[in-house]
């Protein structure tokens, strides 16, 4: 019963981010951000909302923005695909969300590996 209000909250907590599109920006020095952005043309710079916080870089900066899904997203497309039963399979999945700063799914994933085996290193260190 637990476990299915476990994995209830992890889909409406991924859910809640809803189906928006994420912008991937390719900045001039190599470096890559994702998230939402938005132009201010009065100041000629970038707003680039990521799961960190904002992200304000001049337009001269950028080289160019692909669209692409969320994480949040893509945390549900995997969830749903995902063996729960498979300690490798939650690792990845786990080890991707921190990558990609998604805290909360992280630490959830981490909840039905303990589940699994209460002294997993990896979830107990997450």
């Amino acid at each position: 019963m637990k476990t299915n209000l476990l994995l209830t909250a992890i889909l409406l907590s991924a859910l809640s981010a809803g189906s928006l599109r994420a912008d991937i920006v390719y900045l001039r020095d190599g470096k890559t951000i994702e998230g939402k952005i938005t132009l201010n043309e009065e100041e000629n710079t970038y707003r680039i909302e990521t799961t960190r916080g904002a992200v304000i870089k001049p337009v001269r900066d950028v080289q160019r923005v692909v669209k692409a899904p969320l994480p949040q997203d893509v945390f549900i497309k995997r969830f749903g695909t995902v063996d729960r039963a498979s300690l490798d399979d939650l690792a990845g999945l786990a080890t991707w969300a921190r990558e990609k700063y998604l805290v909360s799914q992280k630490q959830k994933i981490c909840k039905l590996m303990l589940k699994i085996d209460p002294n997993h290193a990896m979830a107990r260190r997450e």
